[in-house]
C-alpha cells in the first residue's frame, strides 16, 4: 500500500515538473484508485520513466500502467471478466474472450467486457437492450479505424441491412473512441492526426462520443450507462 506521505512527495514532484497545479479533490481521487494496488517503491521505481515518456502530466490509468505495465490493466481486466460471468455464466465468458480478441489496448477490453454484459444482463428484462450491436476496431470509409461502433436497431428493422454499411444510417450509430496518452501516443504529431481524423469523421455525418482512460479505469459502468441513455434520449426526441 502506498503510504500518503510518499504519494504526495510524488505528486508534488509531478507539479513540478509538468507545472500543473493539482487539487486537493484531484489527488485524493488518484490515491484512492491506487493506493490498495501500489507501494512506496512502486512510485520510486516508476517516476522516471514517467518523466521519461510522459509529455502530459499523466492520468490515473498511465500512472497503473507505468507502475507495472500492462499487467496491471489486464489483471483487472481478468478480474472484471470473473465478476461479470458469475451473473451471466461460463458460456457468456468464453462468448466475450473471443470477441476481446479484437480490442487493441486493456482500455478497450474493459469497456468491451461492461458493454457486452450490460446487453445481455437486460436484455433478458422486459425492457431488454437487444437492439443494441456493438463493433470493435471498425473501418471508416476504407481510411480511418474507431475502437468502437454502436448501432441502434429496432425490433422492425433487419440489422443485415446495415451491416456491412452504416453510411445510410449513421443517425441509428455513435462512434466510441477511448483515449489514453500510453496507447494513443502523446507526441505533438499524433495528437494532430487525432484531431484531423476526428474533423474528417464529423465532417463526414458521424457523431462521436470520447471517454478518456482514466474514465474507463474508474467507472466503467457509468461511461456504458452513459451511450446508452445517449441512444433512449436521441429515440425520445425521435
Amino acid at each position: 500500500m502506498i503510504s500518503r506521505k510518499t504519494f504526495v512527495e510524488f505528486i508534488n514532484t509531478l507539479c513540478n515538473v509538468y507545472e500543473k497545479d493539482i487539487t486537493k479533490e484531484r489527488a485524493k481521487i488518484y490515491y484512492d484508485a491506487l493506493k490498495n494496488d501500489f507501494t512506496d517503491n512502486d512510485i520510486t521505481n516508476a517516476l522516471p520513466k514517467i518523466l521519461q515518456k510522459s509529455r502530459f502530466f499523466p492520468t490515473i490509468t498511465d500512472l497503473a500502467i507505468y507502475y507495472k505495465g500492462e499487467v496491471v490493466m489486464e489483471d483487472k481486466v481478468e478480474k472484471l471478466l470473473i465478476k461479470r460471468s458469475k451473473d451471466v455464466g461460463e458460456e457468456w465468458k468464453d462468448f466475450t474472450k473471443w470477441k476481446l480478441e479484437k480490442c487493441e489496448s486493456p482500455i478497450e477490453k474493459l469497456f468491451l467486457i461492461e458493454w457486452i454484459y450490460r446487453i445481455e444482463h437486460e436484455s433478458h428484462n422486459p425492457e431488454g437492450l437487444s437492439q443494441y450491436y456493438i463493433y470493435p476496431q471498425f473501418n471508416i470509409n476504407n481510411k480511418y479505424r474507431i475502437d468502437f461502433l454502436v448501432a441502434f436497431i429496432t425490433e422492425n428493422e433487419n440489422l443485415s441491412d446495415y451491416r456491412n454499411n452504416f453510411i445510410n444510417v449513421k443517425h441509428k450509430t455513435l462512434i466510441i473512441e477511448l483515449d489514453s496518452y500510453l496507447w494513443h501516443g502523446s507526441k505533438p504529431e499524433q495528437f494532430t492526426k487525432e484531431k484531423e481524423r476526428e474533423r474528417y469523421l464529423i465532417k463526414d455525418g458521424w457523431n462521436i462520443m470520447r471517454f478518456s482512460g482514466s474514465e474507463i479505469y474508474r467507472n466503467v459502468e457509468k461511461c456504458v450507462a452513459e451511450i446508452i441513455n445517449y441512444f433512449e434520449e436521441d429515440d425520445k426526441n425521435g
